[in-house]
């Protein structure tokens, strides 16, 4: 799972001032834990199955040129507005809790905020079939992730800061 820690304006600011290069605020604080000696938890079995994400080849994504279409808002952008908000809170393709990414899209208005067209427009992006929009996301019970395939292609053309609005450069 990808949880989400909100922090205040300043605490971001004295983060920012011990980032170097490209240092994301995850590396930041893993780089402020590894200074303090926090041991990293041992790998479980449970943690290394959350890694194992089913990989498909490129050519079972039918719908996979739709993602730069999308990227520009055409010709769905409530599409893209569930996928940047996906990458959003997933940067790394961790996943998260489907009904927590429901209440997100809720509170940003996608969809005008509601919750039936929500899910039912989230169910279109996890098939090709027919009219849905495309295979984008699978469920397992680890939470709603996106086909690796498809991350890689949304990374090449969706704003892909893990804070879109600040920068810890």
């Amino acid at each position: 799972m990808c949880p989400v820690v909100r922090i205040s304006d300043e605490t971001f600011a004295r983060l920012e001032s011990l980032a170097s290069g490209f240092d994301t605020p995850a590396k930041v604080i893993e780089k402020l834990l590894d200074d303090k000696g926090v041991p990293k938890p041992p790998k479980t079995l449970e943690r290394l199955y959350d890694e194992v994400v089913p990989t498909l080849p490129r050519h079972s994504f039918r719908k996979l040129h739709k993602i730069e279409l999308w990227a520009k808002k055409q010709p769905r952008p409530e599409v893209a507005k569930v996928i940047q908000t996906y990458l959003d809170l997933c940067p790394a393709n961790s996943g998260t809790n489907s009904s927590y990414f429901i209440a997100i899209l809720e509170e940003k208005g996608v969809y005008g905020g509601d919750e039936q067209r929500i899910r039912n427009n989230l169910a279109q992006l996890k098939n090709d079939d027919g009219k849905q929009h495309g295979k984008v996301f699978y469920e397992n019970d680890k939470g709603l992730h996106m086909h690796q395939v498809v991350f890689a292609e949304a990374k090449k053309y969706f704003d892909f800061s893990i804070f879109p609005n600040k920068s810890l450069r």
